[in-house]
């Protein structure tokens, strides 16, 4: 398991355009996998993301309204400036941009 390398070097490419921050349902074991997957393809969480915001340290859990209004106010940032989505849903959208393959349904891509 790990992320495929066209999928490192998109999220590298967001990272040196937007300031990207996680929000994430992890538990300690998964968040722990999950850097080390991100570590083993070249891309520290840490250095990638400009701050994580993880259900088990908020004691909160998506989709509950709470944890977006809380990791909303830890960013200081206004609303109008966040966009939320899955990044399976940015890598697709970049990927259809770099492309003339067209996308038939969104649940068929698996990022």
């Amino acid at each position: 398991m790990g992320i495929d390398p066209y999928k490192v070097d998109l999220i590298k490419e967001l990272a040196g355009k937007y300031d990207l921050y996680m929000l994430s349902n992890q538990n300690v074991i998964s968040n722990r996998a999950c850097r080390q997957i991100f570590r083993e393809a070249g891309i520290p969480m840490e250095t990638i993301f400009k701050d994580l915001y993880l259900s088990y340290r908020m004691n909160m859990l998506k989709p509950a309204q709470n944890i977006f209004d809380e990791a909303l106010r830890l960013s200081g940032l206004p609303p109008q400036d966040i966009l939320h989505t899955a990044i399976r849903l940015v890598l697709q959208q970049v990927m259809l941009q770099r492309s003339t393959t067209r996308v038939i349904s969104q649940n068929t891509w698996n990022a």
